[in-house]
């Protein structure tokens, strides 16, 4: 099984409940995300995570080689 999940726009409003179940699953998360709102949305679970703060119109492809697999929920909300 697969177990080291990046998840973009993880501190997102999506993100953030998408993580404590990818956690209950007992899978490792990593998180890119630009924090445009905080980490404040993954509360308690921000001990369990790790977070790279970015954007992902520029990731550095080495971030890629310490994950399994990516779940891409980043994106510009509330842009005008």
């Amino acid at each position: 099984m697969e177990n080291r999940v990046m998840v973009t726009g993880g501190c997102g409003y999506i993100g953030c409940v998408l993580i404590p179940m990818l956690l209950r699953r007992g899978y490792e998360i990593v998180v890119f995300d630009k924090l445009y709102f905080g980490d404040k949305f993954l509360g308690e679970n921000r001990d369990k995570i790790e977070l790279i703060p970015g954007d992902v119109r520029s990731i550095d492809p080495s971030f890629l080689k310490s994950v399994d697999s990516v779940i891409h929920l980043g994106s510009l909300s509330n842009d005008p």
